[in-house]
């Protein structure tokens, strides 16, 4: 029967492609020239496999439109077993080949940031392959770079159905990672690129060549180099507002022309409003950034250099951040693209047109002729293309014509290149430009623009007529710039301004006298109102600072001490505000410590400096170490009669006995610090003290005090209208009551702890407010309601950086998920809770945290491993007594059918374990 069947087909065969056959007894052999599509497409990806990428690319996609589906879909052949394995090893192979070239293009697109491209091969690799988790986690992320965050989580929760339908599993931690990074810069802002009011002209082939540096796998850190004034500034703003879809958290600008080394951290943290706390700033910063997807635009960088190694840090500690910075030398650091920016080449459109554009704005109904274009094109060249060059030479157009223009230029450049050849000559042509400006001046407009050398960071009017004098007429020459409210100086210009500052020690001093009296007046504010302007003078202030330390000037520092104090604290900026009261000490020659000090304004200005340096080391985690120095203080402003002072030294006392778990002296000292307050009438530091003595009262177990004490300060803070400390005083009071379990009293106290946090800006606030309240709903069971204010309380968390408050947070979303049954989501959180913990040596939340990691492992049937955690739990010195009251809730759950030898056993080996052994254990497993 066989054979029939056999001949009857080579008669078919022969009947329909005798030309094309070549038949014997024992094979059949195409000999034609007709087309095959699965050998077509066979042979294509043999050969797109020997290419580069790009041109691989043009081949893959057009040989993938050859595969529409499985290989002999729907054809079969009776009783032909042989011929039936053929064809599905032949169609798992041709499978095969197809999802590999579409994950070679979904990779190549990527990597050339053009995302839409990206995404069409990825919906097609998931509809060959659903399951398959890796195409997933890349749909989503090219969603959330494309700004489609909804459809991202959304993805998300489509491969978390079908993975655990298909092949009954949850989510790798990668992915759910992934998700948990998109969610959380679902609601964030995206950049703080500033809005240009200018046409942005000439540099698009750099924006591009930047935009695919910037999407290459292989390029973290982007070094755009350049002359001053050669346009990198605004090529980086126009970049970073082209990548910004390329990163999940945006694209942010860090300007640090008025930043020195000490300020580059706190400077970066800014940015994102980042309040640094006790403890290592630096570390601090690269905790907070090390789960971001951003690109950070580091402009101005040459006067860094020797901090350079702060970018590679960064680099390290976020995997997925890039940088890009702008200077005028190269980094010189491993990994670094360099991209030099040259002037905008002479007679190009690009050119000409931006000096057109600034004429313009200076005259709006100038024309260009033949003869007015060819002196543009000298400009332009005379200039060395650089931006700034064209746009202060065309400003000139007010009063003189473009031929008269290009004749001053000519002119100063001829005597430059004559007496200056050392100099190169793109910067000699700038010189030349600013020499032209310096030349149209007056004497008073020059003594007022050389003045202005001494701001730093902009200035308002006000501050410039106090210290350099009426400046509208360098507005109008496009010397000084204004942005909103303030003024500014380009640093390059700055830099040309403070070369020809002659009477410099006249006018820093007038600076800094101006900054002392501003910081004066304001110090005592609230600080929440008073902060953005803090910020925005406060390099101002540092530059004051500085100049007073150096000369010695103790009138000026008496006026800027207190604020000084005041913004770093605010900051959590506790070394450098160490550092710079370090530098006024070694200058005043400190030496005897503060009891040999005299009794006139220096030595009270030195006493304050000690003091405050004190306090500062006391919040970088060293009480013990200020406590005699506070004492000394204490000693010395007693005897001059400074109660400001006296307050200041008691109420760090007390802090400092807390923090050495002497809790009843450090009541003592608050109280005094409230006694005085009263008797002096000063409002603001008896609320502060009421606060401090019912901190130390619900430490001592005192919660019934601390609320009278709490109730009272409350009523002082809501007469003062101290909105920062109602919400403050709120969560506090809300903890005593939590300690009594009157949770119902407490919501209310939240909820507005919550409504004020959010309206004054106050996050760590906030996010407390929001865990208190999570943490009652989850005594309610009301679990989604529990995780949605914890996720809330997570996210603000990481956005200050406040790792204790985020190792709580993510322990607290891990046993939310937990009751939910979600278990990767859990597992994810509450590994991420204990790593925390282990890094903040926070020992009782990580075993907090162990608990539900422990039944997990129950509800996994892993019950052995599960009550060895609960065995180390139990005896552990550091566990808390709630956690304690965990285990006892849960043990019932997971012990029904394990025999109690069993758990016995169990609990008595996870006793002997050290927790560090066990936490690394937990963290390394996948």
């Amino acid at each position: 029967m066989r054979r029939i069947i056999y001949a009857r087909a080579l008669t078919n065969l022969r009947k329909f492609f005798d030309d094309e056959l070549t038949i014997t007894r024992d094979s059949i052999e195409f000999i034609g020239n007709g087309f095959v599509d699965s050998i077509e497409f066979d042979s294509a990806l043999r050969s797109a496999s020997t290419l580069d990428p790009e041109p691989a690319s043009v081949i893959l996609t057009d040989s993938l439109r050859l595969y529409r589906g499985d290989f002999l879909e729907g054809f079969h052949i009776r009783d032909a077993p042989d011929f039936e394995d053929w064809m599905l090893t032949e169609r798992a192979r041709l499978r095969e080949l197809a999802l590999g070239a579409l994950h070679m293009l979904t990779h190549f697109h990527t990597s050339h940031g053009n995302f839409s491209e990206a995404m069409t091969h990825a919906l097609r690799l998931l509809s060959f392959d659903p399951w398959r988790e890796e195409a997933h986690r890349q749909l989503i992320l090219l969603q959330a770079r494309t700004g489609q965050f909804s459809a991202a989580l959304a993805q998300y929760e489509t491969c978390k159905k079908i993975l655990e339908k298909e092949l009954g599993v949850q989510p790798s931690l990668e992915t759910t990672a992934l998700y948990e990074r998109i969610r959380s810069a679902r609601q964030a802002a995206r950049h703080n690129i500033p809005a240009s009011s200018t046409e942005f002209i000439g540099r698009e082939k750099e924006v591009a060549n930047l935009r695919r540096c910037l999407a290459d796998p292989a390029c973290r850190l982007v070094a755009l180099t350049g002359l001053g004034g050669i346009g990198k500034t605004r090529l980086a703003q126009e970049t970073a507002r082209a990548c910004t879809n390329m990163f999940i958290n945006g694209a942010w600008m860090i300007p640090l022309a008025a930043v020195d080394a000490d300020g580059l951290v706190p400077a970066i943290g800014n940015v994102f409003d980042f309040p640094f706390t006790k403890g290592d700033t630096k570390k601090q910063l690269l905790n907070f950034l090390r789960q971001k997807e951003l690109l950070l635009v580091m402009d101005n960088f040459e006067h860094l250099l020797e901090s350079s190694v702060l970018v590679s840090d960064i680099l390290q500690a976020a995997p997925e951040l890039k940088i890009l910075v702008t200077s005028r030398e190269r980094l010189d650091l491993e990994g670094e693209w360099v991209v030099e920016l040259l002037g905008l080449e002479s007679g190009s459109m690009g050119a000409d047109q931006l000096f057109v554009q600034s004429a313009k704005r200076a005259r709006a109904e100038i024309q260009f002729g033949e003869q007015e274009s060819v002196a543009v094109a000298d400009i332009c060249r005379l200039v060395g293309g650089l931006p700034l060059g064209i746009e202060i030479a065309a400003s000139w157009i007010r009063s003189m014509s473009v031929e008269a223009i290009r004749d001053e230029i000519q002119k100063s450049l001829d005597f430059l290149a004559s007496s200056r050849r050392d100099v190169p000559e793109r910067q000699r042509s700038l010189r030349a430009v600013f020499e032209s400006s310096w030349a149209r001046l007056n004497d008073t407009e020059q003594k007022t623009f050389a003045a202005f050398s001494v701001f730093r960071g902009g200035f308002t009017r006000e501050a410039a007529e106090a210290v350099a004098g009426k400046f509208d007429s360098l507005l109008d020459k496009s010397l000084v710039s204004r942005n909103g409210e303030r003024f500014e100086l380009h640093e390059v210009t700055r830099q040309f301004a403070e070369e020809k500052l002659s009477a410099r020690k006249k006018v820093r001093n007038t600076h800094a006298a101006y900054f002392a009296k501003w910081a004066g007046e304001r110090a005592q504010w609230n600080e929440r109102m008073s902060f953005a302007q803090m910020t925005r003078e406060f390099e101002n202030v540092r530059a004051a600072w500085m100049w007073a330390s150096e000369q010695k000037d103790v009138a000026s520092l008496s006026g800027l001490v207190h604020f000084t104090k005041r913004y770093f604290d605010i900051q959590g900026r506790y070394r450098e505000g160490y550092d710079l009261m370090e530098r006024a000490l070694v200058r005043f020659g400190e030496a005897g410590g503060v009891g040999s000090l005299p009794t006139d304004d220096q030595g009270r200005v030195i006493a304050k400096l000690i003091l405050y340096r004190a306090l500062f080391l006391a919040d970088m985690g060293k009480p013990d170490e200020v406590v005699p120095t506070l004492e000394e203080c204490l000693a010395y402003f007693r005897g001059v009669g400074d109660k400001t002072q006296i307050m200041a030294c008691l109420n760090a006392l007390g802090i400092a006995s807390r923090f050495l778990g002497l809790e009843d002296k450090g009541e003592g000292y608050f109280r005094g610090q409230l006694e005085m307050a009263r008797e002096l009438g000063n409002r603001h530091e008896e609320a502060t003290a009421l606060n401090n003595i019912s901190t130390a009262l619900t430490t001592l177990g005192k919660n019934a005090e601390s609320e009278q004490v709490l109730r009272e300060c409350l009523a002082l803070r809501r007469e003062m209208n101290d909105e920062a400390g109602i919400s403050s005083t709120l969560i506090n009071l809300a903890v005593t009551l939590f300690n009594q379990e009157r949770y119902e009293e407490e919501k209310p106290l939240l909820q507005e702890a919550i409504e004020i946090s959010r309206r004054i800006n106050q996050p760590r606030n906030l996010a407390g407010a929001l865990g208190n309240l999570g943490t009652i709903l989850l005594k309610e069971k009301n679990y989604t309601g529990a995780l949605e204010l914890f996720l809330q309380g997570l996210e603000t968390h990481r956005n200050t950086g406040y790792r204790y408050g985020m190792s709580i947070a993510l322990d607290n979303v891990g046993t939310a998920h937990f009751h939910l049954g979600n278990e990767a989501e859990a597992l994810y959180h509450l590994k991420q809770s204990i790593r925390e913990a282990r890094d903040i040596k926070a020992d009782f939340i990580a075993l907090d945290a162990l608990v539900w990691v422990a039944g997990i492992r129950a509800r996994r049937g892993e019950f052995e491993r599960a009550f060895e955690l609960f065995g180390l739990i139990r005896h552990h010195s550091k566990t808390d007594p709630e956690t304690l009251q965990t285990i006892v809730a849960l043990t019932p759950e997971f012990i029904a059918g394990v025999s109690m030898e069993t758990v016995r056993a169990a609990e008595d080996r996870g006793r002997t374990r050290s927790l560090s052994d066990i936490v690394e254990e937990i963290l390394q497993a996948g």
